[in-house]
């Protein structure tokens, strides 16, 4: 089923990477020592693009699934979103 509303699927790939990166950061957060603190929102970020982009290239060998660059940045996004929620 199709929703009529542009670009609803970044949207949901950057919500689910949103909760990606809202319990990445939760976790380092609790582990990290304080001097390191402020490269944890770039590390998250970085991961969840990377991830993205793995995910992306798995669906590439899925019969009726295409890999989309444009999927890959809204998880990166979503992903920064998250740590940056989780870090206020």
């Amino acid at each position: 089923m199709r929703v009529p509303i542009p670009f609803f699927d970044k949207l949901l790939h950057a919500g689910e990477y949103a909760v990606l990166g809202f319990l990445c950061a939760r976790a380092v957060f609790g582990t990290a020592r304080q001097h390191h603190r402020q490269h944890i929102v770039l590390l998250v970020a970085l991961f969840c693009f990377l991830y993205g982009c793995t995910d992306e290239y798995h669906q590439l060998f899925v019969a009726g699934r295409a890999a989309s660059l444009a999927d890959a940045l809204a998880d990166g996004i979503g992903g920064t979103l998250g740590a940056l929620l989780y870090r206020s």
